[in-house]
C-alpha cells in the first residue's frame, strides 16, 4: 500500500466507498505480489529460478535498456517495504479507530467495511512474514529489518497485556 494510500486514509473519508475499493485493490495486489516472492523464495534456496528472470525488470539507469535480474537484492526489498508498510498502516489504523472510538461519528456499516478491510491487509503483511519464517527461518532472519519486524510484532504483544480485553477481542474495530 503506497503512503500516499495511507495518507489519504481519515476518520472524515473513511466511510467513502472509493476508500474501501482502495483498501481492496492494494490488497489484492499485495497478495499477489507475495504469492509470487514466496514462490521464488521457496525455488531460490535451490537455485532453480533462473525461468524466472524475465518476470522481473531491474532497470539500471534510465538511458539504459532495461537488464532481467532475479537476486535477493530484490526479495530483500520487498521484505524491507513490506516492514515499512504494515508498520506504518497498523499504527495509522490504530489512530482512526482511536479518532472513530472517541467522537460521536456512527460506526455505519462503510465505514466498519473500511476498517475490517484495512484489518485485513495488517493481518496479510504478518501472514507473509510468518510464511517466509516458516520455509526457511535462517534466512529469514537475515533479512533486513527481520529483526524490526519481530520487535514490532513483539511491542503489539506487550501493548496488548495492558489495555482492557474490549480492545483486542479480534474484531476489526480492536486497538491492538
Amino acid at each position: 500500500m503506497a503512503p500516499i494510500l495511507i495518507a489519504s486514509l481519515t476518520p472524515g473519508n473513511i466511510g467513502l466507498p472509493r476508500t474501501s475499493e482502495d483498501i481492496t485493490i492494494a490488497h489484492v495486489t499485495y497478495k499477489c505480489l507475495t504469492k509470487l516472492v514466496i514462490h521464488v523464495w521457496q525455488r531460490q534456496s535451490r537455485g532453480d529460478y533462473a525461468e524466472y528472470k524475465p518476470w522481473v525488470p531491474l532497470i539500471t539507469s534510465q538511458t539504459q535498456s532495461p537488464s532481467y535480474s532475479l537476486d535477493v537484492f530484490q526479495l530483500e526489498e520487498f521484505f524491507k517495504s513490506s516492514g515499512f508498510q504494515m508498520q506504518s498502516l497498523y499504527e495509522h489504523r490504530i489512530t482512526i479507530t482511536t479518532s472513530l472510538n472517541s467522537s460521536n461519528l456512527p460506526n455505519t456499516p462503510p465505514v466498519l467495511l473500511t476498517i475490517e478491510k484495512i484489518t485485513q491487509h495488517v493481518r496479510a503483511f504478518g501472514k507473509f512474514f510468518r510464511r517466509l519464517q516458516q520455509l526457511d527461518t535462517k534466512k529469514f532472519v537475515l533479512l533486513p529489518i527481520c529483526t524490526d519486524v519481530v520487535l514490532y510484532y513483539w511491542n503489539k504483544v506487550v501493548q496488548s497485556t495492558e489495555v482492557s480485553p474490549g480492545l483486542i477481542n479480534g474484531i476489526p474495530e480492536a486497538l491492538v
